[in-house]
C-alpha cells in the first residue's frame, strides 16, 4: 500500500469521519511501504523502523486534521489525538525495559496502539469501523482488525 493512494483530500471528512479514519491507518502502518535504510545491525534496523512508524502516524495525523472541513477543529484533533515525540516514546521503554532491542519493540507496540480514550472520541461501536484494503474489508474488534465476513 503506497501513502499517496490512502491519503484523504484536504477539506473533504467532518470531525468524525477524519477520526475513524486516522484511527483505522494507525493500524495499517506496517502495511504502508516506507523508505528503509539498509542496516546490518539488528537493533538499528529495529530502531530505523521506529522512526518510520513514527514518522508515518505523524503524517496521517497531520492528514486527518487537514482533511477536516472546519479549520477551527485542527487543534481539537490534535489534542483528542496526541502523538508525544519519538523520543518520549523509546525514553518510557528505555526507562522500564533495559535490552534496547525489546524496549524498541515495546515502544513500537505502543505507537501502534489505539487507546480506549481514542476509541471513546467516535460514536458507535467499536465494529462499525471498517477499512477497505487490498485483502479485502477489514473489520475494527476489541481483538484489532479482521476481515469481515461476507
Amino acid at each position: 500500500m503506497n501513502l499517496s493512494d490512502v491519503l484523504p483530500k484536504p477539506n473533504t471528512m467532518t470531525f468524525f469521519e477524519a477520526a475513524k479514519w486516522y484511527l483505522a491507518m494507525i493500524q495499517l502502518i506496517p502495511k504502508i511501504k516506507l523508505d528503509q535504510k539498509d542496516s546490518e545491525n539488528e537493533v538499528e534496523k529495529i530502531a530505523d523502523d521506529f522512526k518510520n512508524h513514527w514518522d508515518m502516524k505523524s503524517r496521517l495525523r497531520l492528514a486527518a486534521a487537514l482533511s477536516l472541513f472546519d479549520a477551527a477543529l485542527h487543534s481539537e484533533f490534535f489534542n483528542k489525538y496526541p502523538l508525544p515525540s519519538a523520543d518520549e516514546y523509546l525514553g518510557s521503554a528505555f526507562s522500564c525495559i533495559k535490552n534496547r532491542r525489546k524496549a524498541v519493540a515495546w515502544a513500537l507496540f505502543q505507537l501502534l496502539r489505539i487507546t480506549e480514550a481514542e476509541l471513546a472520541t467516535i460514536p458507535g461501536t467499536i465494529s462499525e469501523m471498517e477499512c477497505d484494503t487490498n485483502e479485502g474489508v477489514h473489520v475494527f474488534t476489541k481483538e484489532g482488525w479482521i476481515k469481515k465476513k461476507v
